[in-house]
């Protein structure tokens, strides 16, 4: 068996990756994706747009438009709210007729 390659301040390769990870740690994937880009590691996080859609939900949830989803209008009216959430956070209500 080789010995891991000398670790740095920063890992430069999938096979630096792997030897910072031990124990239970190696077992279970890690809570973020890397990328490499060249030959240096990336995060990838949540995207921009996933970013306004969890907060268009949290602005949907507040402003109570999940509480009677049980209609086609309702459904309608969440799911504008969603995405148009900071015209909402403004004042605009939305209605659906």
């Amino acid at each position: 068996m080789q010995a891991p390659a000398r670790l740095t301040a920063q890992p430069t390769s999938r096979k630096d990756v792997n030897a910072w990870l031990v124990g239970e740690a190696a077992r279970r994937p890690p809570p973020f994706r890397l990328a490499f880009a060249g030959n240096k590691p990336t995060m990838r996080g949540i995207s921009l747009g996933g970013l306004y859609l969890i907060i268009g939900l949290v602005v949907a949830a507040v402003k109570d438009y999940f509480d009677d989803i049980g209609t086609l209008r309702a459904l309608l009216e969440a799911l504008i709210v969603i995405l148009i959430w900071p015209l909402v956070l403004l004042g605009v209500d939305v209605n659906v007729r």
